[in-house]
C-alpha cells in the first residue's frame, strides 16, 4: 500500500530540501531566542544582523541603567536593611518579611515625593524595558522577518 502525502506537505519538504543542498542561511529559531533573551541582541549577531544586535543591545543596556537609575533611592534603603539585619543576626524568614515590607514603603513613599517627571519615568522605563526586551526575543526567533 502505497502512503501519499498531502501536496502542501511535500512542497514544503521539496523547499526545505532545496535551501539545504543550497547551502541557505537559516535565520530566526529557538537557540537564538534564548541566546537573545540571555544576552540581548546575540541572537541577531549570530544571525549576521549586526546593527539590529547592537540596537536591541544599546536599548536595554539603556534602559536598564535608567530604570535603576530612577529606583536608586529604594534600592539604597534596601541595602541598608540588609546590612542592619546582617548585623543582628536577623532570622531570615523574619528578615524576608522586612524586607518586603521596607521595599513597599519605600517604593511608595518615593513614588509619593517625586516630581512628574520622575513618576513618568518610574512607569514608563520599567514597561518600555519589558517590550524591548520580549521584541528583542521574537525578532531573533523570527530572524528579522516581519
Amino acid at each position: 500500500m502505497a502512503v501519499s502525502l498531502n501536496p502542501n506537505i511535500q512542497t514544503a519538504y521539496a523547499q526545505s530540501f532545496k535551501a539545504k543542498e543550497s547551502g541557505e542561511k537559516k535565520t530566526g529559531g529557538v537557540g537564538k531566542a534564548i541566546a537573545s533573551h540571555v544576552c540581548p541582541g546575540a541572537g541577531q549577531l549570530i544571525d549576521g544582523r549586526v546593527g539590529a544586535g547592537l540596537g536591541f543591545l544599546g536599548a536595554w543596556a539603556g534602559l536598564f541603567f535608567g530604570t535603576a537609575k530612577v529606583f536608586k533611592p529604594v534600592s539604597d534603603g534596601l541595602n541598608t536593611l540588609v546590612k542592619t539585619l546582617e548585623q543582628n543576626n536577623t532570622p531570615l524568614k523574619q528578615g524576608m518579611k522586612e524586607i518586603f515590607t521596607t521595599a513597599k514603603t519605600l517604593a511608595k513613599d518615593t513614588f509619593k515625593n517625586a516630581s512628574v517627571l520622575k513618576k513618568t519615568a518610574m512607569i514608563a522605563l520599567p514597561i518600555a524595558f519589558i517590550g524591548t526586551h520580549i521584541a528583542n526575543v521574537v525578532d531573533a526567533y523570527k530572524g528579522g522577518k516581519k
